[in-house]
């Protein structure tokens, strides 16, 4: 199972009731203490920024040949343990650019194995966030070890 999902609440909580790691509607979101320290950062850590795009950009982009980068999301959802919550990154929308879920598909792979992430036991399921924030097109991934 790797592949992108869609995240339709109803969707995401059919697939929560037969693979318990996904997150169901109510995990999608920040708990209350990880949303605190989501508005600490913004008023402490990013203000030092231009935007959101440029602290991203500045702290995970060092590479300007790289498509895509993946990062552990600093304030992840109210994911299950054993599950693990990630963002990949894009400098551009590929969607924009005639690719496919494919080849995003393909960059999460490359991403999981370059961080020394990929085990033959990995399953993972991404997808676009409805409720977009940033100027930087990104995907959601959850991942975890059978």
């Amino acid at each position: 199972m790797n592949y992108y999902i869609n995240p339709d609440e109803s969707n995401l909580d059919r697939l929560n009731k037969e693979h318990n790691w996904i997150p169901n509607s109510t995990q999608v979101r920040r708990s209350n203490s990880t949303e605190d320290k989501y508005q600490d950062f913004i008023k402490n850590e990013l203000i030092k920024y231009e935007s959101k795009k440029d602290y991203i950009i500045k702290t995970l982009f060092n590479n300007e040949s790289i498509i895509g980068v993946l990062s552990e999301n600093m304030f992840p959802y109210q994911v299950s343990e054993g599950t693990y919550h990630y963002i990949m990154w894009y400098l551009e929308n590929p969607m924009s650019n005639d690719l496919d879920y494919k080849v995003i598909n393909l960059n999460i792979l490359t991403e999981l194995k370059r961080l020394d992430l990929y085990k033959e036991n990995l399953e993972y399921v991404w997808y676009e966030n409805p409720k977009r924030s940033g100027d930087l097109y990104h995907v959601h991934v959850f991942f975890h070890y059978k």
